[in-house]
């Protein structure tokens, strides 16, 4: 199934508004409208006409995921969801598919943030096991897009929209750990080849390339003769050279020394710090959209 974006916007909506304010449910055309334009919980931002919406719900009733409810006294049609009736979906994974409707491809972390008002997941496992059961079914309904490089986790995209079903995974490039940073101790990643990048005495921590007392590096610390490739490069007999990992290989004066060795990777601290900023993010835009939906609901009560 590949739904036009309109299409998916106001499936998302009637989700979302199922289990957030039920109240409310099934919506009319104006609300489905103001629902699919909020600027808030939603990416992309929107603004869609009554006649876009409209043609959307017939879209959707042709497929057969939406229906009209006819209420005595009322004037005007309201439309509601049917997932549940022809997938079988509960409120777990119809919150889920709601937020990825919405928001696009997200983290475990931030589809459990951002369905706190719609369900309860009591831990991120949770959420990847309703994530498990999604795409484990004969027409799976989401995806997992490998992390890219910079990315600390992996992220879920739903397979209903034809702009969704048309992302490709990413995949890490080799060499490269996932959260993008450099192998432990190791400040950079260029391979060297083999022989002329083993480290001799002077690049490995030897007793000579140590710190001296003063706190600065040794004569033969530097990248003297006994650090390039040549007979001086190979092991001596009092500090044999180690044959470094292929995998973690990287020349020899950017090898870490025995005080450096112990750092934590500066990529891994920059993934930490930005991996918390997206969670203050939203945060901040989880309490923008509750403030909304409590705008919302006064201008519904007035």
């Amino acid at each position: 199934m590949e739904l036009t974006a309109p299409e998916a916007r106001v499936l998302g909506c009637l989700l979302e508004k199922q289990l957030a304010t039920p109240q409310y449910y099934p919506m009319t055309l104006n609300a489905l409208v103001a629902a699919c334009n909020q600027t808030s919980s939603r990416d992309p931002v929107v603004s869609y006409a009554d006649e876009e919406v409209g043609a959307a719900i017939s879209g959707l009733r042709a497929r057969g995921i939406a229906r009209v409810v006819h209420q005595t006294g009322q004037r005007a049609d309201k439309f509601r969801q049917a997932l549940e009736d022809v997938w079988g979906l509960d409120e777990q994974h119809r919150a889920v598919l709601a937020v990825l409707l919405l928001r696009g491809p997200q983290t475990a972390a931030e589809l459990r943030t951002r369905t706190e008002r719609l369900t309860r997941f009591d831990a991120v496992a949770e959420v990847e096991e309703v994530l498990g059961l999604l795409a484990g079914r004969e027409e799976p309904l989401v995806r997992r897009l490998e992390r890219a490089p910079g990315q600390k986790e992996a992220r879920w995209v739903e397979l209903l929209s034809a702009t969704a079903v048309n992302q490709a995974p990413v995949a890490a490039p080799p060499g490269v750990s996932e959260v993008g940073e450099a192998p432990w101790g190791v400040t950079a990643t260029s391979p060297v080849p083999a022989g002329a990048g083993s480290a001799g005495p002077a690049a490995t921590a030897g007793p000579a390339g140590m710190a001296g007392p003063a706190g600065t590096a040794g004569p033969a610390g530097t990248a003297g003769p006994a650090a390039t490739a040549g007979p001086a490069g190979i092991a001596s007999p009092a500090a044999p050279a180690t044959q470094p990992d292929p995998h973690t290989a990287a020349t020899a004066a950017t090898i870490a020394g025995p005080a450096a060795a112990g750092d934590l990777p500066v990529g891994r601290l920059q993934a930490e710090i930005e991996a918390l900023r997206s969670e203050v993010v939203a945060l901040v835009a989880e309490m923008a959209r509750l403030r909304s939906d409590v705008a919302e609901v006064r201008e519904l009560l007035a």
